[in-house]
């Protein structure tokens, strides 16, 4: 009996350095490629991270990432998480059916900047808003957390991103895409095959949107629902004088949101699939709101 039982707890010792010793080793070449995937990425981003490693589930988690592009803001990454890594062997000839990629704590630092509005938006200065005095409403940064997911069976794609910004709003966004090549390589060889299926948009308002209303209702030295009314009927006007062939309602829920700013949606829904590829090389912009099927809808 007590040879049985030390025999029983020399495998486990022996199972656990083991699998332990596997892990580090494990962990070890994730750092490895991480570090040569930012030494290449040097040149044109500044990418930096804490660690690295491998979850007895599988999932690859990385910590504390930071990315800084030249002339863009910081973003900061307490963790992200790549579920069911191992998947991914064979990447370079085709994705996984199944991906799911979170990303925790993310940070993205709003620019003291005091820009005027642009050209094309000069008869939209009252309602422009420097990234200066958006640091003054009280989002020196913006704080959120993404979940992606992506589901592929033969050459359909969907994609579901979920942003969830506590403080100033969440998005949802639910994409798909037809004829969309297993392989990553021959993305780029056959992208005039790929074809937009659907895709909605969705904005949920914690206090973005009312916050900066209320700031340029001020700026304007105007009361907010008569500053949100006049932005809304422009807004109308100028939409109808483009000629888009817009739906009288999706102009309507947009103007509903400004003056109440609750759920808004912009859909795409081409009938039938419309080319991405045609999106953006062929189609004049005017003619992109009847070919896509776009709309707008306002979800109190």
């Amino acid at each position: 009996m007590f040879s049985l039982k030390n025999t029983v707890i020399g495998l486990l010792t022996l199972m656990a350095a083991f699998f332990g010793g596997t892990k580090a080793y494990v962990d070890h070449q994730i750092e490895q490629q991480l570090n040569q995937f930012t030494q290449s990425a040097g040149q044109k981003i500044q990418l930096d991270y804490t660690n690295a490693s491998l979850s007895w589930t599988g999932d690859m988690v990385i910590n504390q990432v930071t990315v800084q592009a030249e002339n863009q803001p910081k973003i900061a990454i307490e963790k992200v998480v790549l579920h069911q890594a191992y998947m991914f062997y064979d990447v370079k000839n085709s994705l996984p059916e199944q991906l799911q990629l979170e990303l925790f704590g993310v940070k993205i630092d709003v620019p003291d900047a005091a820009s005027n509005a642009p050209a094309i938006l000069s008869s939209y200065k009252p309602y422009y808003l420097s990234l200066r005095e958006l640091r003054q409403l009280g989002f020196p940064q913006f704080a959120m957390d993404i979940d992606i997911q992506a589901k592929q069976a033969a050459n359909h794609l969907d994609l579901l991103i979920d942003v969830q910004g506590q403080r100033w709003a969440n998005l949802n966004i639910a994409t798909t895409l037809l004829n969309v090549p297993q392989s990553p390589l021959q993305w780029s060889k056959q992208a005039k095959q790929i074809q937009l299926e659907q895709f909605i948009l969705t904005y949920n308002e914690n206090s973005l949107f009312q916050k900066t209303s209320t700031f340029l209702a001020r700026r304007n030295q105007q009361p907010e629902n008569i500053f949100t009314q006049q932005l809304a009927y422009k807004l109308r006007r100028d939409i109808e004088s483009l000629r888009t062939e817009l739906e009288t309602n999706s102009i309507e829920n947009l103007a509903q949101f400004i003056q109440q700013p609750k759920q808004l949606q912009l859909i795409l829904q081409p009938e039938p699939p419309f080319p991405t590829y045609q999106t953006v090389i062929n189609t004049h912009p005017l003619h992109l709101v009847q070919q896509l099927g776009f709309k707008i809808n306002y979800l109190p």
